[in-house]
């Protein structure tokens, strides 16, 4: 390092008036020491002041449905999903990746990957 500092001493002697600066010493090298961890976790919160954060947060956020809600059995029903499989797109893939499965009986099986728009 006191070579490095003489080089740039030499190379700053064109302007004399400004003084060389000073090198400094080197900074210790801090190695953390490990903290003795105690049995409980970090999160050591009883359950209750737990669920009524989450709870907080959710009347913040979003509406959290329980099966005890009036509506609830009424936002998802079996009426509004579609039959599983629809004999016009049996055996395609509508997103890339592997080929749709074969159609029933003797059907051959999907083509590759496809993107259809």
């Amino acid at each position: 390092m006191s070579v490095r500092v003489s080089r740039l001493s030499e190379s700053s002697s064109q302007s004399e008036s400004e003084d060389p600066i000073p090198a400094l010493p080197p900074k210790p090298v801090v190695i953390p020491k490990p903290v003795a961890k105690s049995s409980k976790s970090v999160d050591a919160k009883p359950l209750d002041v737990l669920i009524a954060k989450a709870d907080q947060l959710d009347k913040k956020y979003n509406k959290r449905f329980t099966t005890d809600d009036p509506g609830y059995n009424e936002t998802v029903t079996s009426e509004a999903l579609p039959p599983p499989c629809l004999p016009e797109y049996q055996g395609r893939s509508f997103r890339g990746g592997g080929g749709g499965g074969g159609g029933g009986g003797g059907g051959s099986g999907g083509g590759g990957g496809r993107h259809y728009r």
